[in-house]
């Protein structure tokens, strides 16, 4: 399971679901619901304690009594002071995230890890009868030895592991939720100066529509309009209108000749087209009625 520390970024509605591990980072997984991270942790602080009971093991044991400043106890001691430096240097790295101060503690225990292996090996190869030790105590030692070192090989694994996903995280700019930042929103780490920053400031948005519109508005001054252009319908007599409007006089005489025009080409419409015409007499004047084609229409007897 992952703790609210590792988990991925939400995915996209649309998207697939299945997204490369190097989009949302290392796994962070470690044994019992532990994180890599809360891992090195307890590793830390379980060598602390285990360093601690050892030597005061040693101290109080009657077979290792002797001069306080023995080279055996000098050894133990500068042993002690060392883990308890590197052990304190792994928790604020982990604290942190910083790979860097993990490196120390790996090196010491990988030492103290190689020492106990070699120790183990000699145990095995000679036997109790030749180390002058009882049988329940033989079997007793090779016990805490072969545990006190795949300890510190487990260990040694969720501590490398946990420096190995924090490179990885460097590179890929990913936080402790997994969301990748980028830009001057960035998180502020305190890594080296060295460390090349990986966010890259993301694209400008596009710009508003206010803002795209100034640049191409145009004043009522500079619009002109295109004659030559293909008009749309209807536009000849909108600027006709407006011709009329503003000259009244003309209007009139535009309205006499379209009547005058209308009249001339009825005429010859019904001398052509007429089937059936009758003549009547309305105020000693002549008119033809035209029932045919276009009936209540009515034009000069002299036409016909």
């Amino acid at each position: 399971m992952t703790s609210n520390e590792t988990r991925s970024p939400p995915v996209a509605p649309g998207s697939s679901s299945n997204v490369p591990n190097s989009m949302i980072g290392p796994d962070n997984r470690c044994c019992f619901c532990l994180t890599l991270r809360s891992g090195s942790i307890v590793v830390a602080v379980m060598n602390f304690i285990v360093m601690i009971i050892g030597h005061r093991w040693f101290a109080t044991n009657a077979d290792f009594q002797g001069s306080a400043f023995s080279n055996l106890s000098i050894s133990i001691f500068a042993v002690l002071v060392l883990q308890v430096i590197t052990d304190a240097l792994l928790i604020y790295g982990a604290v942190k995230k910083n790979p860097y101060h993990t490196v120390p503690w790996l090196c010491s225990n990988s030492v103290l890890m190689g020492g106990l292996m070699v120790l183990l090996i000699i145990f095995l190869c000679l036997g109790y009868m030749n180390l002058s030790m009882k049988y329940h105590e033989y079997v007793t030692t090779l016990i805490c030895l072969g545990f006190l070192a795949a300890g510190h090989f487990f260990s040694c694994m969720v501590v490398f592991q946990f420096r190995k996903n924090l490179l990885e995280e460097i590179s890929m700019g990913i936080t402790t939720l997994g969301v990748i930042h980028q830009g001057p929103t960035a998180p502020e780490m305190d890594y080296f100066s060295d460390i090349p920053q990986p966010y890259i400031r993301p694209p400008s948005p596009p710009p508003t529509y206010e803002e795209a519109s100034k640049g191409t508005q145009k004043s009522k001054d500079t619009c002109k309009i295109d004659f030559d252009s293909e008009a749309p319908p209807e536009y000849g007599k909108a600027l006709a209108m407006d011709h009329d409007i503003k000259n009244p006089s003309k209007k009139e005489e535009s309205l006499r000749s379209e009547v005058a025009t209308e009249s001339s080409s009825s005429s010859l419409l019904v001398g052509n087209s007429a089937k059936n015409q009758t003549c009547q007499s309305e105020d000693n004047s002549f008119y033809i009625e035209v029932n045919a084609d276009s009936p209540g229409e009515r034009t000069n007897a002299s036409d016909c």
